[in-house]
């Protein structure tokens, strides 16, 4: 069995370093060496990979592979390839432990973005999932007062732990005009036109979910920034090692 990394990820070149000190026979992975891969080899992908289906199209059968969330079309592919896919943001410790480190280079971009002291602005989180509630406990540890919008009202008690004011839904929608940093970690369009332009000029939006939820031509007013795969740019060593604790527990299963 070897081990086939696409090393296009700093994390991964991280793993692929790791894998070697332990031992294993590990190769890089791209298109052009596709034929190396043999019956029960195993690829391995960033969390955020992209997946396309030619590219599913292309893989050898009988094989492993690590990534993230992929289409329905393409795991219809894995599935007539006897590809075993593992999902490692199903992970739950590993999906916990990345957002406590998403929500770090959250706060290195208001650092190095803002021209306020972080304890000045006013900021907004939309979404209460692992990102959102990692950024709030962060912030809240080192007395940076934030705001949170939770769209679960089952949960919605629970965004009291993490910060003082929370939104359900569309409540905070009169008064986004007044905060200075909107993170949004919601992976679907929340924001109308009619919002967006109520949003202040001087406003710093962090985009940090798995989709754009807003393009360009509606962000001309403000400060878009478009933040993927925070892990792999500001925490590549210790995401590395996460990414790789959590493949050899998920390929003992």
């Amino acid at each position: 069995m070897s081990y086939f990394v696409d090393k296009t990820d700093k994390r991964n070149q991280v793993l692929t370093q790791l894998l070697q000190n332990d031992g294993y026979e590990v190769f890089e992975y791209n298109l052009s060496n596709l034929k190396n891969i043999k019956t029960n080899d195993i690829l391995i992908f960033a969390p955020n990979k992209k997946f396309d289906i030619n590219e599913a199209l292309q893989l050898p059968n009988d094989i492993k592979i690590f990534l993230g969330n992929v289409s329905e079309e393409v795991q219809k592919i894995f599935g007539q390839k006897n590809i075993k896919y593992t999902n490692i943001l199903q992970d739950e410790i590993f999906a916990i432990k990345n957002a406590k480190l998403t929500a770090e280079g959250i706060l290195a971009i208001v650092l190095s973005q803002s021209e306020k002291s972080i304890f000045e602005n006013k900021i907004l989180i939309l979404g209460a999932g692992r990102v959102g509630k990692a950024t709030a406990s962060l912030f809240q540890k080192i007395g940076i007062n934030c705001s949170l919008v939770s769209h679960n009202q089952k949960k919605f008690a629970e965004n009291f732990l993490f910060v003082n004011n929370s939104f359900f839904k569309d409540g905070f929608k009169n008064q986004i005009k007044n905060f200075d940093i909107i993170i949004n970690t919601i992976p679907a369009k929340v924001l109308n036109q009619e919002t967006i332009k109520t949003i202040n000029k001087n406003t710093i939006f962090i985009e940090i979910a798995s989709v754009n939820t807003l393009n360009f031509d509606e962000a001309q007013n403000f400060v878009y920034i478009i933040a993927p795969a925070l892990p792999q740019k500001y925490s590549c060593e210790t995401a590395g090692k996460l990414m790789l604790e959590s493949i050899m527990g998920l390929n003992k299963i």
